[in-house]
C-alpha cells in the first residue's frame, strides 16, 4: 500500500491472453505512444492534489 508521501509504480504487461495471432500482431505494434493517453490522465490527476509527476518516468519502458 502507499499514499501520495511514496511512488506507486504502474506497470503495463501485455498480455496475449487468447493466444491468437491476431492478438500477437496488435501488441506488436504497441509502443511508448499507445499509452500517452494514460499518462496524460495521470498527469492531469496528479495536478488536483498539487503532486507533479516526472514526465521521464511515465515514459520510460
Amino acid at each position: 500500500m502507499t499514499d501520495w508521501d511514496k511512488a506507486l509504480w504502474v506497470v503495463i504487461y501485455p498480455i496475449n491472453g487468447d493466444n491468437s495471432n491476431v492478438t500477437s500482431e496488435y501488441i506488436d505494434i504497441l509502443d511508448v505512444e499507445t499509452f500517452e493517453p494514460i499518462t496524460l490522465f495521470f498527469a492531469e490527476e496528479a495536478k488536483g492534489w498539487d503532486f507533479s509527476i516526472d514526465e521521464n518516468a511515465l515514459k520510460s519502458g
